[in-house]
């Protein structure tokens, strides 16, 4: 699902939409406003209305130079001469003063004005006479030649109420105006003719742009038609953060972007400032917004308002008093009513300050009431603070086993029930700990005693079976039996001897003997002891010493033990036919001893099961053991400091004793003192001579 999210990118497609949503908008409403006036709606300019008023105005200011007073003859030819270069002219009338002549030309009639005229580049040639306008146009179109009564013609329907009135009156029946318009191609910077066409052809571009524009939204809209799912989980997001929002927020801005954009729509058409259209845009894309907010969310929109919010913290709050310890929600009822007592006295000390003649007296004891109640607060919040510090450390102390007797602290204090459980809980443990100190006790002492009790009876018992199997008996089976009893008295006093060593070794009872051991050299002896038995089973013992020598600082028979043991595993629980690996070697300080075999059999048990007591890697039992050699070996290897620790890898067993090396001897000791004794098990004591009852051997203590 998040890779479709990823690919989908709803962001990317709704910022595309709202990019093409925004330009349409925003070319539509540009177009708009720049179609106000109409002109850019034709393709020809002179068919614009800003040139009809144009040339209409330059028709008036020829009757003004005509007819009118001096300054208003003075006020058309100036407007006339703004055109030169762009405009011809010729204005001739005959009044009882005389005839007037005015014209930018050498003209001084018109057959002699239409004679300089004739050979010229114009687009637009005006003649007024006797009441009548021709005129003559060169278009795209063709040309165009009409003559009309002056105020029939298109041009005078901008023509102002004196004008009007002059030429209906027939002052103007003498009067003969000829204007000649120059190509937009050969228009000067100035006059109103240039800025006629100049006004025309910039709204002429801006209309192909915004039109460029509008193709281009079109065609954003599409591709976006197409990724519908994406911009789909787009407009959940919105409406998921709108979400956010209270309803009386979103009704306000509502409201304030409905009549925002229809006064923007307003400006937009009646006003020359642009900045409208963006207050448009904006007010648009709220109202989207909210309608998304509207189609995803719905009730939810109505519900979740300012009301029911501050309502439900409230009830938060209400509830954050709430605790089940009642220390916790006294301190917390104890807070609220500090700063609800302290607000309170602030509001009366202004109402008092402003609005009684002597509130200031009441102000000073508000302002005392309130120091008092803050140092008050002040004070239990230290004190919980103390206490809470004691409660810690007796924890700490609990949990090191230091603590001797029980936390105690006044009734009245908020922390005094917690102190009491705590120190209750102490006590439990404590019980519990004599409990199981006392359970383990006696269960040691249990397992010693019986393993001492065992002893006496069970060398009877072999040494009587010595004796049986020293003589000729008759059924000849019976020796056979013999035999038996003689193999399992010896298994039955080597698990007695495994006990009661193991119960020493848990109890700590047992005593040690440390000293400076050469490891390589015990393991060495522990090999010559046991290689008979491996080549009886088919085994090959390969050896790897790192080096010569490698001192340990240990009790040696429990270390010739522990390789004892370890090694009789392997060659227990080994595949016949295959090898024994042993190695020494020094790692980071400690000398470290392995001992790998492939097992005989499915290993079925973890590293940490096999070292307990008891445990077995034959589930089955059928091989000789007392599940107690591991056991023995990882208790005795922790008496002298080390570890013992045990891999399983497939059928590869592998474990690997550490011990702490010790400070090499400065001189070799001689020859026969490098090599420790032989350590052997306790061997049966001789049996007694015929006739005589054997000896109970002395008890242990």
């Amino acid at each position: 699902m998040d890779t479709k999210l990823k690919k989908r990118k709803p962001g990317v497609t709704f910022f595309f939409f709202a990019l093409a949503v925004t330009l349409l908008l925003y070319s539509v409403g540009l177009a708009l406003y720049q179609t106000q006036g109409g002109d850019n709606l034709y393709l020809d300019y002179r068919d614009t209305p800003s040139y009809t008023r144009t040339i209409s105005g330059l028709i008036a200011d020829a009757y003004y130079m005509a007819l009118g007073s001096q300054s208003e003859q003075q006020q058309g030819q100036y407007m006339l001469d703004r055109e030169n270069g762009n405009l011809d002219y010729f204005v001739q009338s005959n009044q009882g003063d005389g005839i007037k002549l005015f014209s930018n030309t050498e003209a001084l009639s018109p057959g002699v004005f239409n004679n300089l005229i004739s050979g010229g580049n114009y687009s637009e040639y005006i003649r007024i006479a006797e009441d009548k306008i021709s005129i003559s146009r060169d278009s795209r179109w063709g040309s165009i030649d009409e003559t009309q009564q002056v105020l029939e013609n298109r041009y005078a329907a901008y023509f102002d109420t004196a004008i009007r009135n002059t030429i209906r009156s027939g002052y103007t029946s003498d009067v003969v105006i000829y204007l000649a318009v120059r190509p937009e191609g050969q228009f000067q910077p100035h006059g109103d003719l240039y800025g006629t066409w100049s006004s025309w052809k910039n709204d002429v571009i801006i209309l192909g742009v915004l039109t460029i524009l509008a193709c281009i939204s079109l065609l954003i809209l599409l591709v976006v038609a197409i990724k519908h799912k994406s911009l789909a989980l787009a407009n959940r997001k919105i409406a998921h953060m709108m979400g956010w929002f209270w309803l009386e927020a979103k009704a306000a801005l509502t409201v304030l972007a409905v009549l925002g954009g229809w006064r923007a729509l307003e400006l937009i058409f009646g006003s020359s400032e642009f900045i409208y259209l963006l207050l448009f845009l904006s007010c648009f894309w709220w109202c989207w917004f909210l309608l998304l907010d509207l189609c995803y969310n719905k009730a939810r929109v109505f519900t979740h308002n300012s009301i029911s919010s501050i309502s439900k913290w409230m009830l938060r709050f209400v509830r954050s008093l709430e605790n089940k310890h009642d220390f916790l929600q006294r301190m917390k009822q104890r807070f609220i009513i500090l700063v609800a007592s302290e607000f309170l006295l602030i509001l009366l000390f202004f109402v008092f300050l402003y609005i009684a003649p002597l509130g200031w007296i009441i102000d000073v004891v508000l302002v005392g009431l309130g120091i008092f109640l803050l140092v008050d607060y002040i004070k239990r919040y230290n004190r919980n603070v103390d206490e809470f510090g004691l409660v810690m450390d007796y924890v700490r102390e609990v949990k090191n086993g230091t603590v001797n007797e029980p936390l105690i602290l006044p009734p009245e204090d908020d922390f005094a029930p917690l102190a009491n459980d705590l120190s209750d809980i102490q006590s439990g443990i404590s019980r519990a700990v004599e409990e199981q100190v006392r359970s383990e006790r006696m269960k040691v002492e249990l397992v010693t005693n019986v393993s001492h009790d065992l002893k006496t009876p069970l060398t009877s018992i072999i040494n009587y079976v010595d004796l049986l199997s020293k003589e000729e008996l008759d059924p000849a089976y019976a020796n056979d039996y013999v035999k038996i009893i003689a193999q399992k008295a010896d298994r039955l006093k080597n698990l007695v001897q495994d006990l009661f060593e193991i119960s020493r070794a848990n109890s700590g009872a047992i005593e040690l003997h440390p000293e400076q051991i050469d490891v390589v050299a015990l393991v060495e002896q522990t090999i010559a002891e046991m290689d008979q038995r491996a080549d009886a089973l088919g085994l090959e013992l390969r050896t790897q010493f790192a080096v010569p020598r490698l001192m340990v600082w240990a009790d040696g028979k429990k270390l010739h033990r522990v390789f004892e043991n370890l090694l009789g595993n392997a060659l227990k629980y080994s595949l016949a036919g295959t090898r024994i690996y042993i190695a020494v070697l020094p790692l980071r300080q400690e000398a470290t001893i392995i001992f790998k075999n492939i097992a005989n059999y499915e290993m079925h048990f973890s590293p940490e099961d096999i070292v307990e007591r008891f445990q077995r890697g034959d589930a089955s039992r059928t091989t000789e053991g007392s599940g107690l050699g591991l056991a023995i070996a990882k208790s005795f290897v922790e008496l002298c400091g080390g570890t013992l620790a045990i891999e399983v890898d497939g059928d590869l067993f592998k474990a690997t004793a550490s011990l702490p090396i010790c400070a090499q001897p400065e001189a070799e000791a001689p020859a026969d003192e490098k090599a420790p004794e032989p350590l052997h098990r306790e061997e049966p004591e001789p049996p007694p001579a015929p006739g005589e009852p054997p000896e109970a051997p002395e008890e242990e203590p």
